[in-house]
């Protein structure tokens, strides 16, 4: 008899193969301990030593998650913290997503993109308050997308790394049931809600922020914790009879099975944020009247000028450089209604667009 592996299956595999071929000077996570304590495999990632399977096994770590509810540590994960006035809008003026005009208490998905609209990085960001969001972005990613947020808005706002802080991934349909027998209230929130709670273990009280949101497709939280209560946070939560230790390799193949993009496998600086990423586009600000509009087909998401039709909704990043009238817009959609070209050049063509 032949078993064939499920698709998901065979791509963590692939993913996993591709991990373990690195061999460079490796980071750990708070929980590093903990992880070869539990007989974990641990394997290269984004630049540390993770847990990529435990001795259950792939399968069965998957099919635990989706039944009761796993633990991952994903403290290989950028987190960071935006404050200041201007932090907002300083922030949306880098992404194709409202950050202004979000809720305070409410996460979001957004897109961190290059002066050509591809992506740099897909990221979270959550608003404490009007004048600061909190921030996770990629772990092979992070060095450069703090780089870059500073170079970008870094004399607008306070940019701070939170390198003192480990991120964990509860994650499962009965993981607010887990976790709230040492939070309380946290069965309250909603999907892509948080707040700061305190963590009862039974021996200490550990103040951890966290929002209800996750990379499986299921239920679940994301919680940061100050990396020396890190490890006394994640043995309390595996001390729970729904919850065992889920490593990077489920991780992949539950997100490959709910959809998921994984940077750097699905998506890099190649991809456009112009093409089937309407829900990470979401237009906050109107662009509207009768404009010079300058299309260099080098700088712009639009492959070819016959997509600048009447009719077509067009999207316009600050970082891509579409200037109307000398003003850079906020990020924003716009439908244009007549076109008509007014000059051509060897950078590129001016139209006149009313949109």
């Amino acid at each position: 008899r032949v078993w064939i592996a499920p698709p998901a299956y065979r791509a963590g595999i692939v993913w996993i193969a591709a991990m373990s071929a690195s061999d460079t000077t490796l980071l750990t996570t708070p929980l590093n301990a903990l992880h070869i304590e539990l007989g974990a495999r641990m394997v290269p990632f984004a630049g540390y030593s993770m847990p990529v399977q435990y001795p259950a096994g792939l399968m069965a770590e998957h099919h635990h998650t989706r039944k009761a509810a796993g633990l991952f540590d994903v403290s290989h994960m950028g987190q960071l913290r935006l404050s200041g006035p201007d932090a907002c809008a300083a922030f949306e003026s880098l992404m194709p997503v409202d950050v202004i005009d979000l809720p305070v208490g409410k996460q979001r998905y957004g897109l961190l993109l290059t002066d050509e609209g591809t992506i740099i990085d897909d990221l979270m960001f959550f608003k404490k308050a009007q004048d600061e969001l909190f921030v996770i972005v990629n772990g092979a990613c992070k060095a450069g997308d703090i780089a870059h947020i500073q170079a970008q808005i870094g004399s607008r706002c306070q940019i701070t790394p939170l390198p003192d802080y480990a991120l964990l991934a509860l994650q499962g349909p009965q993981a607010v049931t887990a976790l709230a027998r040492l939070a309380p209230g946290v069965e309250k929130l909603v999907f892509m809600t948080g707040g700061d709670f305190t963590v009862n273990t039974g021996t200490q009280k550990i103040n951890v922020f966290l929002t209800r949101s996750g990379y499986t497709g299921e239920d679940g939280f994301e919680i940061s914790v100050h990396n020396d209560h890190a490890e006394a946070l994640a043995r309390a939560l595996l001390a729970q009879p729904e919850v065992k230790p889920i490593g990077l390799g489920a991780r992949n193949s539950l997100r490959l099975e709910a959809g998921l993009c994984l940077y750097g496998n699905d998506i890099d600086t190649t991809t456009t944020a112009d093409g089937g990423w309407e829900d990470s586009i979401d237009g906050p600000k109107k662009v509207s009247g009768t404009f010079d509009f300058f299309w260099n087909p080098s700088k712009s998401p639009f492959s070819s000028v016959t997509k600048l039709l009447p009719g077509r909704d067009v999207t316009v990043f600050p970082t891509l450089k579409l200037y109307l009238d000398d003003t850079n817009f906020a990020t924003g959609t716009a439908r244009i209604q007549k076109l008509s070209k007014k000059s051509a050049t060897k950078e590129g063509v001016m139209f006149t667009a009313t949109f």
